[in-house]
């Protein structure tokens, strides 16, 4: 409900991103509302009943099947990409050399990578499968690639936000050229907060994308905030985890406000395969991997 009152209020936007925990509140609300069954407890009991149906429908969407735009068995996996958040205190290095290589990623996002991060990972050899590389370690993105670059750009979105940049680039797949776009718009705790993670949108506007477009990142917005949805809508993207599951990846070492900010988003003409959450990489986010397949 907060998140129709959109994304110009900030403070409504932010509590949209916790149906789940609203849900079990709710529903323990209901149980006790029923055990003591206080005055007026009637009038209480219908409001819950609409609450909790609400935040039900939220979250079963994102479990309701969808059919398939074309059969998977007869599709082999054609791109492989693995986003990880590693937060910059997180000194876990051999844990993330390791995702590295047994993922077998073609497209690796890699958000909080410190100058230290990316000089501890350098000579290990998760690292060293990836020789196409963008890079901006101020403001600690990195985008990695086994195939090469046609074309990379990296493209500073404020100068004054510690998570200032965006990493455009091209790869060739399948005779195709796939748009891939990595960014971490700042967490949105103010109106201040909410006019830079709004120049984002600015500036992906101004790339110049393929029809094929991949965009990845922790990108501090869920699934019922409007940012979402102007985020899929600004490139014609869909949900590469929609009908698939929940998939929370934040906050890792808080279980119980686990909420989905980690995100891949495709274009029409990709067909989700595959995904998985984790492992556990002593971050407060979780990592994503993904397999696509490429359409017509």
């Amino acid at each position: 409900m907060t998140a129709s009152l959109g994304t110009d209020i900030w403070l409504t936007d932010l509590s949209s991103h916790f149906p789940l925990q609203y849900l079990i509140v709710q529903l323990l609300g209901m149980a006790l509302l029923l055990k003591f069954r206080p005055r007026a407890y009637l009038a209480l009991g219908f409001a819950l009943v609409i609450l909790i149906s609400l935040n039900t429908a939220k979250v079963y969407a994102y479990y309701w099947p969808q059919a398939p735009a074309f059969q998977a068995k007869s599709v082999v996996p054609k791109l492989k990409i693995l986003h990880m958040n590693v937060l910059f205190l997180n000194q876990n290095y051999s844990t993330v050399d390791k995702l590295l290589i047994t993922t077998k990623a073609d497209i690796v996002s890699l958000q909080e990578l410190t100058p230290t991060w990316y000089k501890a990972l350098e000579h290990k050899k998760g690292l060293k499968r990836f020789p196409y590389r963008i890079k901006e370690l101020e403001s600690g993105n990195v985008l990695l690639s086994r195939i090469p670059f046609k074309k990379s750009k990296i493209i500073t979105v404020s100068a004054i936000s510690p998570q200032n940049s965006i990493l455009y680039a091209e790869i060739p797949l399948e005779g195709k050229t796939i748009s891939v776009v990595t960014l971490h718009p700042h967490i949105t705790v103010s109106s201040y907060d909410e006019n830079r993670y709004l120049q984002h949108f600015q500036e992906l506007d101004r790339l110049p994308y393929s029809p094929y477009r991949v965009l990845i990142g922790d990108l501090n917005t869920t699934p019922w905030s409007m940012h979402y949805s102007k985020f899929l809508k600004l490139m014609d993207l869909k949900d590469a985890r929609a009908h698939q599951g929940f998939y929370p990846t934040w906050n890792a070492f808080k279980p119980f406000f686990y909420i989905p900010i980690d995100h891949v988003f495709v274009s029409q003409n990709f067909q989700p395969l595959y995904q998985k959450v984790g492992p556990f990489i002593g971050s407060d986010h979780l990592p994503v991997y993904m397999e696509l397949a490429l359409g017509k």
